[in-house]
């Protein structure tokens, strides 16, 4: 399997946007496909975030992930976050989105990022078996979700 960087495979953004919409795109009442395309597109850094990557098998793209600054409304004091993640269901539970956090979370680390956050409402024993921590339990989107941090960066604790 190869993480590759969005901005090298600029051609897979339109499968990416189709597997995001149809897992997410329910929450979006006023959102669209071509929306969530666009949003992909502005996620074509290298060097600095907003980022994202894309796991491949072959020439078989099979999950996905991105860096982003800011993924809750609720949470604007808090960021980079870890967004998107996702693989497609015939290869989960292969070790694609374990490799694909690892990933962000050393991309976070090397541009300097202290903590990292994500939101989980389905895959939060996912992220604790991989060291992130909840900080808060809340409404949003229309379901609960565990806001969660992960140090990578070797900081001390911003929460407490």
């Amino acid at each position: 399997m190869s993480i590759l960087s969005m901005a090298d495979r600029v051609e897979l953004i339109p499968v990416v946007a189709r597997w995001h919409w149809d897992e997410w795109g329910g929450g979006d009442p006023g959102g669209s496909l071509e929306a969530w395309t666009q949003g992909l597109r502005r996620r074509l850094q290298r060097d600095r975030i907003p980022m994202g990557w894309v796991a491949m098998l072959g020439r078989e793209p099979v999950g996905s992930v991105a860096l982003i600054d800011h993924d809750m409304a609720t949470h604007r004091e808090l960021s980079p976050w870890l967004s998107g993640l996702f693989v497609v269901p015939d290869r989960r539970a292969e070790g694609v989105g374990s490799a694909l956090t690892a990933h962000c979370e050393a991309a976070a680390a090397e541009l300097g990022v202290g903590f990292l956050y994500l939101y989980a409402s389905t895959a939060e024993d996912f992220y604790r078996r991989r060291g992130w921590e909840v900080v808060a339990r809340e409404p949003y989107d229309r379901e609960e979700v565990a806001v969660m941090v992960k140090d990578v960066g070797g900081s001390s604790r911003p929460w407490e």
